[in-house]
């Protein structure tokens, strides 16, 4: 729809693709896991770790950079929008700037 769009207004495109974006946010919760495998020093095997970046496999990776991402763009003027949650739209002057966020794996 927004490739639709684009050509029929005659609008610029930019696609950005970010790797590690689950490892770019703070975790809200306390978390805790077993030390790694190759990581467990012999007087401390009982311990665990809290985490306190969120990592590729915890299930609240995807919420939480969601949430940092949504933070971001709300506190630079760009409003989500009610039908479609993952599109977001500013004006920057009298031009229309709209952000779509899609995660894939």
């Amino acid at each position: 729809m927004l490739l639709a769009l684009a050509v029929q207004y005659k609008m610029h495109l930019h696609q950005m693709d970010v790797v590690s974006a689950y490892l770019n946010s703070d975790l809200n919760d306390e978390i805790y896991m077993r030390q790694p495998q190759c990581f467990i020093e012999e007087e401390s095997e009982e311990k665990v770790l809290r985490l306190n970046k969120a990592i590729y496999g915890l299930k609240q990776s995807g919420r939480e950079w969601n949430a940092t991402l949504d933070g971001v763009l709300k506190s630079i003027d760009f409003k989500a929008l009610e039908s479609e949650p993952c599109l977001y739209k500013a004006r920057r002057n009298s031009v229309l700037v709209i952000v779509a966020v899609t995660v894939t794996k």
